[in-house]
């Protein structure tokens, strides 16, 4: 995404000689359809591209080592199960690259005011490389600070974390009293679980359903949840701001965002529930302070067993990483290569407790 021209917030918010009042928001509609016919174009172009390949086409292991070039089919009842785990996981990003999606969430996105804040920021940085010597590179670049300013809007304004929900009918808080099948309504809206409460209030009494959408068009409108939904729409936010994007889920049941960062050359760790950016070790040493046995990062293109964030917790720095077995599948660091590296998804052939990773292509 290109640069904006550094001006200073006077100049900003004046019209233009020879423009009318409407000339903001007549730029922030021509940006949407840009990018919404880009991404038309984009997703053209992919389904031509896959009408054209033959499926009977054998696929290329030679960027591939260590892994054994014929797959064999899981077929004992942990292994399916984390098969299909993965696969759910790995079908959520897909998800995002809906192009109406997408322009339904820039209309929910402050855009001026988002990249005011991220021109701000930017500028910041280019004054301290500037500061520091003639080839010095700034810290981080715009787009980089697009994504924090839209995590500090996401986070401070926009969604809401939710434990217990109040009692629709009056308000009072409410107390967590089992769990229910989805309505017929809420299964259609991709919710898979729903959680039930009751009203602590004597005289009320009444029960409130909360459904664990996982639709991110849905999180949109209700604008609430846990770790799950939060990592969910702001991921998909990323997205609708032109951003790489993949999500992390780890078996210590969190969820996060990671951001491939042009202006690095890596993936940024990116938690809007911490409001942390490129703290991949918060996990084992900051706030949770646990173990990580594994975790599986996803985008629209590939899905990844990584190692990054899965150092031993422990008061003083480890001096080796420690990782699951599962974890060693991965070939590359997950913060060292763009999509296109990555064709196909790893999967086990086994049981967890063997863990032979296999590719599916």
């Amino acid at each position: 995404m290109a640069s904006r021209t550094p001006t200073s917030r006077g100049r900003r918010s004046a019209v233009p000689e020879g423009l009318n009042e409407t000339w903001a928001k007549d730029l922030t509609d021509q940006f949407r359809r840009t990018l919404s016919t880009k991404r038309m174009n984009a997703l053209t172009r992919q389904t031509t591209q896959q009408q054209t390949q033959s499926p009977n086409a054998p696929p290329s292991y030679s960027s591939l080592r260590n892994i054994p070039l014929v797959a064999t089919a899981p077929s004992d009842r942990n292994s399916l199960r984390f098969r299909s785990m993965l696969l759910s996981l790995s079908n959520t990003p897909c998800r995002w690259e809906n192009p109406g999606l997408l322009d339904e969430a820039l209309r929910s996105i402050p855009l001026e005011r988002i990249y005011d804040q991220a021109q701000e920021e930017s500028d910041l940085y280019l004054a301290e490389a500037a500061s520091l010597g003639p080839n010095t590179k700034p810290a981080w670049g715009y787009q980089d600070c697009v994504v924090r300013a839209l995590m500090k809007w996401f986070k401070r304004s926009f969604f809401q974390w939710i434990n217990n929900p109040k009692c629709g009918a009056c308000h009072a808080p409410t107390i967590a009293v089992g769990m229910a099948a989805p309505l017929p309504d809420e299964q259609a809206r991709g919710a898979n679980r729903v959680e039930i409460y009751q009203c602590s209030n004597a005289q009320c009494q009444a029960h409130e359903r909360f459904p664990r959408y996982s639709d991110a068009f849905v999180l949109l409108q209700t604008r609430r949840g846990r770790v799950g939904e939060w990592a969910n729409c702001f991921s998909m936010l990323c997205r609708a701001v032109g951003s790489r994007v993949r999500w992390v889920w780890n078996s210590e049941d969190h969820v996060w965002t990671e951001v491939y960062s042009e202006h690095r050359k890596r993936w940024v760790h990116v938690d809007a529930v911490e409001e942390v950016w490129d703290q991949p070790l918060l996990y084992t040493h900051g706030t949770f302070n646990s173990y990580i046995s594994s975790n599986v990062s996803c985008s629209n293109t590939f899905s990844q067993v990584g190692r990054r964030s899965l150092l031993t917790a422990s008061p003083s720095p480890p001096t080796a990483v420690k990782t699951s077995p599962a974890a060693t599948c991965a070939t590359l660091e997950s913060t060292a290569c763009p999509e296109q590296r990555h064709k196909r998804v790893p999967f086990f052939t086994s049981s967890p407790k063997s863990r032979t990773c296999a590719v599916a292509t």
